[in-house]
Protein backbone atom coordinates (compact mmCIF):
# COMPACT_ATOMS: atom_id res chain seq x y z
CA UNK A 1 0.00 0.00 0.00
CA UNK A 2 2.83 2.35 0.90
CA UNK A 3 4.61 1.62 -2.40
CA UNK A 4 1.37 2.37 -4.25
CA UNK A 5 0.95 5.70 -2.44
CA UNK A 6 4.61 6.53 -2.99
CA UNK A 7 4.17 5.88 -6.72
CA UNK A 8 1.21 8.23 -6.86
CA UNK A 9 3.16 10.97 -5.08
CA UNK A 10 6.13 10.57 -7.43
CA UNK A 11 3.86 10.61 -10.48
CA UNK A 12 2.07 13.70 -9.18
CA UNK A 13 5.30 15.58 -8.56
CA UNK A 14 6.58 14.59 -12.00
CA UNK A 15 3.42 15.84 -13.69
CA UNK A 16 3.62 19.06 -11.68
CA UNK A 17 7.16 19.70 -12.89
CA UNK A 18 6.17 18.90 -16.48
CA UNK A 19 3.17 21.23 -16.28
CA UNK A 20 5.28 24.02 -14.81
CA UNK A 21 7.88 23.59 -17.54
CA UNK A 22 5.25 23.67 -20.28
CA UNK A 23 3.65 26.76 -18.76
CA UNK A 24 6.99 28.55 -18.54
CA UNK A 25 7.86 27.59 -22.10
CA UNK A 26 4.50 28.79 -23.43
CA UNK A 27 4.85 32.07 -21.57
CA UNK A 28 8.34 32.54 -22.96
CA UNK A 29 7.16 31.77 -26.48
CA UNK A 30 4.26 34.19 -26.12
CA UNK A 31 6.57 36.92 -24.83
CA UNK A 32 9.01 36.34 -27.68
CA UNK A 33 6.14 36.36 -30.15
CA UNK A 34 4.82 39.68 -28.88
CA UNK A 35 8.29 41.22 -28.83
CA UNK A 36 8.94 39.95 -32.35
CA UNK A 37 5.86 41.72 -33.66
CA UNK A 38 6.73 44.91 -31.80
CA UNK A 39 10.33 44.75 -33.04
CA UNK A 40 9.10 44.19 -36.59
CA UNK A 41 6.81 47.19 -36.40
CA UNK A 42 9.51 49.26 -34.74
CA UNK A 43 12.08 48.28 -37.36
CA UNK A 44 9.90 49.02 -40.36
CA UNK A 45 7.74 51.87 -39.11
CA UNK A 46 9.58 53.58 -36.22
CA UNK A 47 7.23 54.16 -33.29
CA UNK A 48 8.57 57.69 -32.93
CA UNK A 49 6.76 58.37 -36.19
CA UNK A 50 3.52 56.93 -34.88
CA UNK A 51 3.59 58.97 -31.69
CA UNK A 52 4.38 62.10 -33.68
CA UNK A 53 1.41 61.52 -35.99
CA UNK A 54 -0.84 60.53 -33.10
CA UNK A 55 -0.02 63.64 -31.10
CA UNK A 56 -0.80 65.80 -34.13
CA UNK A 57 -4.11 64.04 -34.76
CA UNK A 58 -5.23 64.08 -31.13
CA UNK A 59 -3.16 66.64 -29.20
CA UNK A 60 -2.18 65.70 -25.68
CA UNK A 61 -2.99 62.02 -26.11
CA UNK A 62 -0.82 58.96 -26.72
CA UNK A 63 -2.32 56.47 -29.14
CA UNK A 64 0.41 53.91 -29.68
CA UNK A 65 1.03 51.21 -27.16
CA UNK A 66 4.40 51.23 -25.40
CA UNK A 67 5.55 47.64 -25.81
CA UNK A 68 7.97 48.03 -22.91
CA UNK A 69 5.15 49.09 -20.61
CA UNK A 70 4.11 46.90 -17.68
CA UNK A 71 0.46 47.71 -18.33
CA UNK A 72 -1.90 45.12 -19.70
CA UNK A 73 -2.97 45.73 -23.32
CA UNK A 74 -6.46 46.92 -22.40
CA UNK A 75 -4.96 49.50 -20.03
CA UNK A 76 -2.42 50.80 -22.48
CA UNK A 77 -4.58 51.74 -25.46
CA UNK A 78 -6.38 54.99 -26.04
CA UNK A 79 -9.83 54.94 -27.62
CA UNK A 80 -10.60 58.63 -27.93
CA UNK A 81 -12.15 61.26 -30.14
CA UNK A 82 -12.14 61.52 -33.90
CA UNK A 83 -8.90 62.19 -35.73
CA UNK A 84 -8.23 65.88 -36.14
CA UNK A 85 -7.25 66.13 -39.81
CA UNK A 86 -7.61 68.90 -42.36
CA UNK A 87 -10.93 69.78 -43.98
CA UNK A 88 -11.74 68.73 -47.52
CA UNK A 89 -11.48 72.30 -48.80
CA UNK A 90 -7.85 72.33 -47.67
CA UNK A 91 -7.03 69.33 -49.86
CA UNK A 92 -6.78 68.66 -53.56
CA UNK A 93 -9.19 66.40 -55.44
CA UNK A 94 -7.11 63.51 -56.76
CA UNK A 95 -9.85 61.82 -58.74
CA UNK A 96 -13.46 60.74 -59.06
CA UNK A 97 -14.44 57.12 -59.72
CA UNK A 98 -17.84 55.57 -60.46
CA UNK A 99 -19.52 52.19 -60.06
CA UNK A 100 -16.85 50.84 -57.72
CA UNK A 101 -17.60 47.39 -56.31
CA UNK A 102 -14.21 46.63 -54.75
CA UNK A 103 -12.14 49.23 -52.90
CA UNK A 104 -8.75 48.99 -51.19
CA UNK A 105 -7.42 51.89 -49.12
CA UNK A 106 -3.94 51.86 -47.62
CA UNK A 107 -2.27 54.40 -45.32
CA UNK A 108 1.49 54.44 -44.76
CA UNK A 109 2.66 57.41 -42.73
CA UNK A 110 -0.79 58.84 -43.38
CA UNK A 111 -4.04 59.72 -41.64
CA UNK A 112 -7.10 58.96 -43.76
CA UNK A 113 -10.81 59.48 -43.19
CA UNK A 114 -13.58 57.68 -45.06
CA UNK A 115 -16.74 59.77 -44.94
CA UNK A 116 -20.23 59.51 -46.40
CA UNK A 117 -21.41 62.29 -48.70
CA UNK A 118 -25.22 62.32 -49.21
CA UNK A 119 -24.77 64.34 -52.41
CA UNK A 120 -23.06 61.40 -54.12
CA UNK A 121 -24.90 58.45 -55.68
CA UNK A 122 -22.40 56.05 -57.27
CA UNK A 123 -19.26 58.20 -57.19
CA UNK A 124 -16.13 57.84 -55.03
CA UNK A 125 -14.00 60.96 -54.51
CA UNK A 126 -10.40 60.86 -53.34
CA UNK A 127 -8.68 63.86 -51.71
CA UNK A 128 -5.17 64.45 -50.36
CA UNK A 129 -3.44 67.29 -48.56
CA UNK A 130 -0.74 68.75 -50.78
CA UNK A 131 2.83 68.35 -49.57
CA UNK A 132 6.11 67.97 -51.42
CA UNK A 133 6.71 64.62 -49.73
CA UNK A 134 3.14 63.31 -49.93
CA UNK A 135 2.47 60.46 -52.33
CA UNK A 136 -0.77 58.93 -53.57
CA UNK A 137 -1.60 56.21 -56.06
CA UNK A 138 -5.26 55.92 -57.00
CA UNK A 139 -6.04 53.61 -59.87
CA UNK A 140 -8.54 51.14 -61.24
CA UNK A 141 -7.06 47.66 -60.76
CA UNK A 142 -9.82 46.09 -62.83
CA UNK A 143 -13.44 46.58 -63.82
CA UNK A 144 -15.24 48.33 -60.94
CA UNK A 145 -12.15 48.09 -58.72
CA UNK A 146 -10.27 50.95 -57.05
CA UNK A 147 -7.09 50.97 -54.97
CA UNK A 148 -5.96 54.09 -53.12
CA UNK A 149 -2.51 54.14 -51.49
CA UNK A 150 -1.51 57.12 -49.35
CA UNK A 151 2.13 57.43 -48.32
CA UNK A 152 4.74 59.97 -47.24
CA UNK A 153 8.27 59.90 -48.60
CA UNK A 154 10.97 58.94 -46.11
CA UNK A 155 12.90 61.90 -47.48
CA UNK A 156 10.55 64.02 -45.40
CA UNK A 157 12.63 63.69 -42.25
CA UNK A 158 13.83 66.28 -39.79
CA UNK A 159 17.39 67.64 -39.78
CA UNK A 160 18.29 65.07 -37.12
CA UNK A 161 17.17 62.22 -39.36
CA UNK A 162 14.09 61.56 -37.24
CA UNK A 163 11.12 60.66 -39.44
CA UNK A 164 8.19 62.75 -38.29
CA UNK A 165 6.10 63.80 -41.31
CA UNK A 166 2.88 62.31 -42.61
CA UNK A 167 0.15 63.09 -45.10
CA UNK A 168 -3.63 63.37 -44.77
CA UNK A 169 -6.47 62.25 -46.99
CA UNK A 170 -10.24 61.92 -47.31
CA UNK A 171 -12.18 59.34 -49.30
CA UNK A 172 -15.82 60.23 -49.89
CA UNK A 173 -18.41 57.53 -50.56
CA UNK A 174 -22.19 57.76 -51.11
CA UNK A 175 -24.37 57.36 -48.01
CA UNK A 176 -25.33 53.73 -47.49
CA UNK A 177 -23.11 52.56 -50.38
CA UNK A 178 -22.52 48.79 -50.38
CA UNK A 179 -19.23 47.43 -51.73
CA UNK A 180 -18.71 43.86 -52.81
CA UNK A 181 -15.30 43.98 -51.13
CA UNK A 182 -13.70 46.64 -48.95
CA UNK A 183 -10.17 46.47 -47.53
CA UNK A 184 -8.71 49.04 -45.14
CA UNK A 185 -5.03 48.80 -44.27
CA UNK A 186 -2.90 50.91 -41.92
CA UNK A 187 0.77 50.07 -42.48
CA UNK A 188 2.12 52.93 -40.40
CA UNK A 189 -0.81 55.24 -40.07
CA UNK A 190 -4.33 55.95 -38.96
CA UNK A 191 -7.62 55.34 -40.69
CA UNK A 192 -11.15 56.21 -39.65
CA UNK A 193 -14.39 55.23 -41.38
CA UNK A 194 -17.58 56.83 -40.16
CA UNK A 195 -19.62 54.11 -41.84
CA UNK A 196 -18.83 51.39 -44.34
CA UNK A 197 -20.81 48.49 -45.80
CA UNK A 198 -19.54 45.51 -47.81
CA UNK A 199 -20.25 41.89 -48.54
CA UNK A 200 -16.68 41.13 -47.43
CA UNK A 201 -14.97 43.64 -45.17
CA UNK A 202 -11.33 43.45 -44.11
CA UNK A 203 -9.41 45.83 -41.87
CA UNK A 204 -5.74 45.27 -41.10
CA UNK A 205 -3.26 47.19 -38.95
CA UNK A 206 0.46 46.56 -39.16
CA UNK A 207 1.32 49.62 -37.08
CA UNK A 208 -1.17 52.30 -36.17
CA UNK A 209 -4.91 52.36 -35.74
CA UNK A 210 -8.16 51.76 -37.62
CA UNK A 211 -11.49 53.00 -36.27
CA UNK A 212 -14.86 52.10 -37.81
CA UNK A 213 -17.87 53.95 -36.43
CA UNK A 214 -20.45 51.70 -38.09
CA UNK A 215 -19.99 48.68 -40.33
CA UNK A 216 -22.31 46.22 -42.02
CA UNK A 217 -20.98 43.11 -43.71
CA UNK A 218 -21.79 39.55 -44.59
CA UNK A 219 -18.31 38.54 -43.44
CA UNK A 220 -15.72 40.68 -41.68
CA UNK A 221 -12.07 40.15 -40.79
CA UNK A 222 -10.17 42.41 -38.37
CA UNK A 223 -6.42 41.81 -37.97
CA UNK A 224 -3.88 43.65 -35.81
CA UNK A 225 -0.15 43.06 -35.74
CA UNK A 226 1.00 46.08 -33.72
CA UNK A 227 -1.67 48.67 -33.11
CA UNK A 228 -5.41 48.68 -32.58
CA UNK A 229 -8.77 48.33 -34.28
CA UNK A 230 -11.98 49.65 -32.78
CA UNK A 231 -15.17 48.84 -34.69
CA UNK A 232 -18.90 48.97 -34.10
CA UNK A 233 -21.43 47.32 -36.37
CA UNK A 234 -23.13 44.14 -37.46
CA UNK A 235 -22.42 41.14 -39.67
CA UNK A 236 -24.59 38.45 -41.20
CA UNK A 237 -22.54 35.25 -41.08
CA UNK A 238 -18.92 35.35 -39.90
CA UNK A 239 -16.60 37.69 -38.01
CA UNK A 240 -12.94 36.91 -37.39
CA UNK A 241 -10.58 38.93 -35.22
CA UNK A 242 -6.85 38.29 -34.96
CA UNK A 243 -4.61 39.98 -32.39
CA UNK A 244 -0.91 39.28 -32.73
CA UNK A 245 0.59 41.96 -30.49
CA UNK A 246 -2.17 44.54 -30.58
CA UNK A 247 -5.74 45.17 -29.49
CA UNK A 248 -9.08 44.58 -31.18
CA UNK A 249 -12.29 45.98 -29.69
CA UNK A 250 -15.65 45.28 -31.36
CA UNK A 251 -19.16 46.37 -30.41
CA UNK A 252 -22.00 44.16 -31.69
CA UNK A 253 -25.79 44.34 -31.34
CA UNK A 254 -27.70 41.97 -29.10
CA UNK A 255 -25.98 39.89 -26.44
CA UNK A 256 -23.44 37.09 -26.24
CA UNK A 257 -26.32 34.59 -26.54
CA UNK A 258 -26.85 35.70 -30.15
CA UNK A 259 -23.49 34.43 -31.41
CA UNK A 260 -21.40 31.28 -31.61
CA UNK A 261 -17.82 31.83 -30.44
CA UNK A 262 -14.63 30.01 -31.28
CA UNK A 263 -11.60 31.13 -29.27
CA UNK A 264 -7.96 30.40 -30.01
CA UNK A 265 -6.02 32.08 -27.23
CA UNK A 266 -2.28 31.60 -26.78
CA UNK A 267 -1.11 34.03 -24.09
CA UNK A 268 -3.45 36.90 -24.85
CA UNK A 269 -6.44 38.33 -23.05
CA UNK A 270 -9.98 37.84 -24.41
CA UNK A 271 -13.10 39.54 -23.08
CA UNK A 272 -16.61 38.66 -24.27
CA UNK A 273 -19.18 40.79 -22.51
CA UNK A 274 -18.56 40.17 -18.82
CA UNK A 275 -16.60 36.95 -19.36
CA UNK A 276 -12.80 36.93 -19.37
CA UNK A 277 -10.71 34.22 -21.00
CA UNK A 278 -7.01 34.60 -20.35
CA UNK A 279 -4.05 32.36 -19.77
CA UNK A 280 -2.19 29.80 -21.76
CA UNK A 281 -3.77 27.95 -24.67
CA UNK A 282 -7.29 28.74 -23.48
CA UNK A 283 -9.17 27.49 -26.55
CA UNK A 284 -12.92 27.35 -26.28
CA UNK A 285 -16.05 26.79 -28.36
CA UNK A 286 -19.39 28.30 -27.40
CA UNK A 287 -22.30 27.06 -29.48
CA UNK A 288 -25.40 29.23 -29.16
CA UNK A 289 -27.10 27.56 -32.14
CA UNK A 290 -26.84 30.88 -33.95
CA UNK A 291 -26.35 31.67 -37.61
CA UNK A 292 -23.62 34.13 -36.63
CA UNK A 293 -20.14 32.99 -35.63
CA UNK A 294 -17.30 34.99 -34.11
CA UNK A 295 -13.79 33.54 -34.26
CA UNK A 296 -11.19 35.15 -31.99
CA UNK A 297 -7.51 34.37 -32.55
CA UNK A 298 -5.43 36.03 -29.85
CA UNK A 299 -1.70 35.30 -29.89
CA UNK A 300 -0.14 37.82 -27.53
CA UNK A 301 -2.48 40.80 -27.64
CA UNK A 302 -6.01 41.49 -26.48
CA UNK A 303 -9.47 41.06 -27.99
CA UNK A 304 -12.70 42.44 -26.60
CA UNK A 305 -16.26 41.89 -27.80
CA UNK A 306 -18.95 44.03 -26.19
CA UNK A 307 -22.67 44.18 -26.85
CA UNK A 308 -24.98 47.14 -27.33
CA UNK A 309 -28.32 45.36 -26.81
CA UNK A 310 -31.22 45.33 -29.25
CA UNK A 311 -30.81 43.52 -32.53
Amino acid sequence: MRKWMKGIVIAGVTLLFIGTAITALAAAVGNVQEKSYSSLAGYHFNFGVMKSIGNALRPGRVQIRDFDSDLEPEEDWDYSDDFNISEKNEMMLVGSYTNIAKIEIEAERAAVKIVENPELTNEIRVYMKEDRYARIKAENDGPNELSVDYSFSYRGSSWSGRITGYTEGIVEIPSGYRFREAELKAKAGYMEAGAISADDLEAKVQAGEVRIGSFRASNAELTVEAGSITASGDFETYLETESKAGAVRVFLPGSDRDYNFYLENAVGNVVIGESVYSGLSNDKKINAQSGKTVKIDCAAGSAEIQFTGGN
